[in-house]
């Protein structure tokens, strides 16, 4: 099954609530369509993604890619949506999972 990416939500640096929930919605998305839970990446886009994708891998124990946005210490969505967007080329991904926040909704 191709690879469902869920995006991290994060403000001042730290993983917010709702990204665990998405984590999950990803793992049922990906058992009802007949792959399994492995088939989630959490997506950690930050200027310095290193603690929270352990983080996050310590509290999921799904698969965790750290993107590093070096340019970014706040958020600016084009330079993330860029980014992203990079991540996710040649890759083979059947859903994008975001918070539906005003940060979800620029993705």
């Amino acid at each position: 099954m191709k690879e469902i990416i869920v995006i991290a939500e994060l403000f001042d640096g730290r993983i917010q609530p709702v990204t665990w929930e998405l984590v999950t919605a990803g793992r049922r998305i990906a058992l009802i369509a007949g792959g399994s839970e492995t088939d989630v990446v959490l997506v950690i886009p930050s200027d310095s993604p290193a603690g929270p994708a352990e983080e996050a891998a310590r509290k999921t124990g799904c698969r965790v890619a750290a993107l590093n946005i070096p340019c970014c210490r706040t958020y600016i969505s084009s330079v993330y949506i860029e980014a992203l967007g990079q991540f996710m080329a040649g890759k083979g991904v059947s859903h994008v999972i975001a918070a539906h926040t005003a940060q979800g909704r620029d993705f």
